[in-house]
């Protein structure tokens, strides 16, 4: 275990563990941590760490891995599928299930194989999921796993991020356009319509989390919308259906990764809806390598959701603005935010650090919601949607985190087939 946590330090890479000072280990199977400062997510983020074995460890150890959990690696062929076998030494429960293989496959190419019968479990869209296939039941999952719109938060001013590319965005930098968007947008209508009910409605990063402030919920006002963009003097001067204000027309980009029908399908409700208050979205998918160079100064349909509040300091800390690993691209910038998100961090009870992350979204004047600064708009959690063959029991599902693949994977030693001659 100290050799796993002192690579996983020195290469700072998934996980941040630079709040680690020393790691020792007392027996066999004790470990102390001495932490160079308090760290209230401490035990959500060394829980995520799969262990790794020092004698097997290598450069190939990422292609030919070796664990002790419930499955044994056999094949792996990069793009195609992964082949595990149940380890019969297993010191839990051995599998029922002998032998999984598991296909990666685009979503159309999943739900095709779902169709011919080639597959016992699917990942599936909302957007694929209201079809009846024959021999297969749909397993609907909740999550916290939101998609939302970022919105740059300063103007163009030809400023560019470390790595050269450049900031702001002339209409996502008022406050009063990125709230008028929150406010206009029916959440519950995007869920229903454009994703087939397969949602529920999303007012911050942390929905359904301990740590989430309940103020954070605002309503559908289209009427308080528009008077938020008038008041600011934004106005249709020449009828054509979009506001201006100063020569700016209030129009902009939402980028989202091209091939993810999900994603696109919210933009594209929520720009139908802007354009009832007289903001003109332009979506557009691209890549990921395109997207990471424009999102500083493009909107993006972004998603996250985790069962840890760190995420919320990654999202919102000053420090990490403009970086490149999609946090902050949108530049939220607070003295007063980072005040609560140090305190959340360095509390020494779970009470003390709710509070503060709950006061960093929303204190009762400014914060990182939709009421506050609105450097997101939150749309929806988006369900997890898989096709299971009739007599597969693939067990109890917990609330599931952002990312549908790896949640449902979590207790496949537990999967079990009805027919036990399968």
């Amino acid at each position: 275990m100290v050799f796993t946590y002192e690579m996983a330090k020195a290469a700072q890479a998934s996980i941040d563990l630079t709040f680690v000072d020393t790691i020792k280990a007392v027996n066999d199977t004790t470990v102390i941590f001495t932490l160079s400062r308090p760290t209230s997510t401490f035990l959500n983020t060394v829980a995520s760490v799969g262990i790794i074995p020092e004698h097997a460890y290598g450069p190939d150890y990422g292609t030919k891995p070796v664990g002790s959990g419930a499955w044994r690696f056999v094949q792996w062929n990069p793009q195609e599928q992964l082949i595990l076998e149940a380890n019969e030494d297993y010191y839990g429960d051995i599998p029922l299930i002998k032998k999984v293989t598991i296909v990666f496959m685009t979503e159309d190419a999943a739900f095709a194989a779902v169709q011919a019968g080639q597959v016992d479990v699917a990942l599936t869209a909302a957007t694929l999921a209201s079809a009846k296939v024959s021999g297969y039941h749909l397993v609907r999952v909740s999550s916290v796993d939101n998609r939302g719109f970022t919105l740059p938060m300063y103007p163009c001013e030809g400023k560019l991020t470390q790595s050269g590319y450049p900031i702001g965005n002339d209409v996502t930098c008022n406050l009063e356009i990125r709230q008028a968007l929150a406010y206009a947008i029916d959440r519950s209508l995007v869920a229903d319509v454009a994703l087939n009910g397969f949602a529920t409605p999303c007012y911050s990063e942390n929905d359904n989390m301990p740590w989430n402030n309940p103020e954070v919920v605002i309503s559908t006002d289209v009427d308080y919308a528009k008077r938020l963009l008038a008041d600011a003097g934004w106005a249709d001067a020449d009828e054509d259906g979009i506001v201006e204000k100063d020569g700016v027309e209030a129009a902009f980009t939402v980028l989202y990764p091209s091939g993810d029908q999900v994603r696109q399908a919210i933009a594209v409700a929520a720009a139908e809806q802007a354009a009832e208050i007289g903001i003109c979205i332009t979506v557009e998918g691209t890549s990921w390598d395109d997207l990471a160079k424009r999102m500083f100064s493009d909107s993006v349909m972004m998603g996250w959701g985790a069962a840890n509040p760190y995420e919320s300091y990654c999202l919102y800390q000053s420090e990490g603005a403009f970086r490149d690993d999609f946090y902050n691209p949108e530049g939220y910038q607070s003295k007063e935010t980072d005040r609560y998100l140090a305190a959340a961090m360095k509390a020494l009870t779970t009470e003390e650090a709710y509070q503060n992350w709950k006061l960093a979204q929303w204190d009762g004047q400014a914060g990182t919601s939709m009421r506050g600064a609105c450097p997101w708009v939150w749309i929806v959690n988006v369900d997890h949607l898989y096709y299971v063959r009739d007599g597969l029991d693939i067990g109890e599902q917990q609330l599931h985190p952002h990312g549908s693949s790896m949640p449902l994977l979590q207790k496949l030693y537990e999967w079990k087939w009805e027919d036990a001659q399968k």
